[in-house]
């Protein structure tokens, strides 16, 4: 015999993982997104101050590079991360 309120609840409970996978994935879409601003963001400045001619406007330590492909590394790990706790 089939019970429809066991299914109701089962359904509500996977309707509310799907939500949760869902939101641990555009979370970490904009983090990535965030990761690759930083980068581009480096690059225009260093480009705006080679078109100004004055090549030391800006002092750069070169961190940018790494903070943006640390960020797009945490991104991937989390998309990962929720794909398993969702299975």
């Amino acid at each position: 015999m089939i019970n429809p309120e066991k299914n109701k609840v089962d359904a509500r409970e996977h309707l509310a993982n799907e939500r949760t996978f869902l939101a641990w994935m555009r979370t970490s879409i904009g983090i990535m997104a965030f990761g690759f601003v930083v980068v581009k963001f480096a690059l225009f400045v260093k480009q705006i101050s080679m078109m100004l001619g004055k090549e030391n406007l800006i002092h750069s330590t070169g961190y940018s590079g790494v903070v943006g492909i640390v960020l797009v590394s945490v991104g991937a790990v989390a998309v990962v991360l929720s794909f398993i706790k969702y299975k």
